[in-house]
């Protein structure tokens, strides 16, 4: 993996693609290519600053590099964008009970 900047993903922010910007972030999660996805993510928050979706996988990215405080507030703010967005609901419920019997990190 190189540096990540800009640079890197020029060619998406030419085509202004929400998708395709939390399409390549899911991909580089699932790389375990935070950094990269991180700044995707940020990226589309320039086109869609109150997205439950980009919420949610700034809050997997966080748990995944055990904040899990600062997780919990993404899923947080995921759900005061959209009430019924559940993939948030349930990595909210997960990290926080023990005994939610969901084990498995919802990427949405």
């Amino acid at each position: 993996m190189g540096i990540i900047n800009s640079s890197n993903i020029k060619v998406l922010k030419n085509n202004k693609d929400l998708n395709e910007y939390i399409k390549k972030s899911r991909e580089a999660i699932m790389k375990k290519e935070y950094s990269k996805a991180k700044l995707l993510l940020k990226e589309a928050l320039f086109l869609d600053s109150s997205n439950a979706e980009i919420e949610n996988l700034l809050g997997v990215i966080e748990e995944l590099l055990n904040n899990k405080k600062l997780a919990q507030n993404y899923y947080r703010a995921a759900l005061a964008f959209d009430s019924t967005y559940i993939p948030a609901e349930n990595n909210l419920k997960r990290i926080s009970l023990d005994n939610s019997g969901i084990y498995k990190i919802d990427l949405g």
